[in-house]
């Protein structure tokens, strides 16, 4: 009974033992570093005090950290950490003053190290702002700075907006995270106002301002056919296939009259005939109104604009009467 006791209890234990997590450290530590790993870490870690007293602290920092893969012993990390703050990397020091205490978290300096982190990231940062061309003026957060570009400021570390401008060119805003105890430059292009158009605002050339696509602004097709040409031409092809129409049924009446005459008849042809004649008025009314504004019309209103009040001027009128129609010419003084 006693055996069978003992045997569950180890058994319980095994189970215990299988999900009880460990951590990578704690697994490394449980594992003995062969001779060989000792010894290259002892070694490296004695290069790295040696080139951190000499002032070589980036080649400190490697060595340590070499130390460290060695044989993962926490303490390296401090040497790591204290490389990087000569370096002026203070997050890069925080990060392994963090990590230091993360894998001892029974060290007995650590309110040592805990305060050490709060006095590196309460230190400012520096942010150099320059801009293309030169002499922009820099507001931080609303701020203005007395200096323009380039300039630099010391601002506490996070997230800062930050403005530029210059006369004839758009203003410049842009978010810049400024890190703890560190340096960021911001760089700025900026954009001439006449950059973002296609031609000079407000004289519609170009840049489709006052004009339609860009022309002159005068509401025409440059080179093209006027509305007013469209609708004469049209006007003149209507009455032209009406007159033709009313001319067939007037001789088709005159026929009829021929054969059978009555006063009946004889009105209903007339009225066609007149009508036909209305409608080929109209058509030749139209038509020369059309060739007029084409030949004229763009010529007239610049003579009629640069001409002298006292100058002559020829001004022509369409006409359309119930028998036919035409042009009249106006000579005015």
């Amino acid at each position: 009974m006693r055996n069978a006791i003992l045997i569950l209890s180890a058994v319980v234990l095994a189970l215990a033992a299988s999900v009880i997590p460990v951590s990578p450290v704690a697994a490394q530590q449980a594992v003995a570093p062969s001779p060989e790993a000792m010894a290259g870490a002892r070694a490296a870690y004695a290069r790295g005090e040696a080139e951190f007293q000499a002032g070589n602290f980036a080649a400190a920092e490697a060595a340590f950290l070499q130390a460290y893969d060695f044989v993962a012993n926490p303490i390296v990390l401090i040497g790591a950490a204290q490389s990087r703050e000569r370096q002026g990397d203070l997050p890069g020091a925080v990060e392994f003053y963090q990590r230091y205490l993360t894998e001892r978290p029974d060290a007995s300096d650590r309110q040592q190290w805990e305060e050490r982190i709060q006095e590196h990231m309460a230190q400012p940062g520096t942010l150099v702002v320059r801009s293309d061309p030169a002499g922009a003026a820099v507001s931080v957060d609303g701020e203005a700075l007395e200096q323009p570009t380039p300039t630099e400021v010391s601002l506490p570390a996070g997230e800062h907006m930050v403005t530029l401008r210059l006369d004839e060119y758009l203003d410049a805003r842009q978010t810049v995270n400024v890190p703890y105890g560190g340096r960021v430059e911001h760089d700025v292009s900026l954009a001439g106002l006449n950059d973002t158009g296609g031609g000079d605002a407000g004289t519609g050339a170009g840049g489709g301002v006052n004009g339609l696509g860009g022309g002159t602004g005068s509401g025409e097709d440059d080179g093209g056919i006027g509305t007013e040409i469209w609708i004469a031409s049209g006007v003149a092809g209507v009455a032209l296939v009406t007159g033709t129409v009313l001319g067939f049924l007037a001789l088709s009446e005159q026929s009829e009259f021929d054969e059978n005459p009555t006063n009946e008849a004889a009105d209903s042809g007339e009225q066609l005939a007149l009508l036909a004649d209305i409608s080929f008025g109209v058509a030749l009314a139209a038509a020369v109104t059309g060739l007029v504004l084409h030949l004229g019309g763009g010529a007239e209103e610049e003579a009629v604009a640069e001409r002298d009040p006292g100058e002559a001027r020829v001004e022509f009128s369409p006409i359309v009467a119930p028998t036919g129609g035409g042009v009249s010419a106006r000579l005015q003084f």
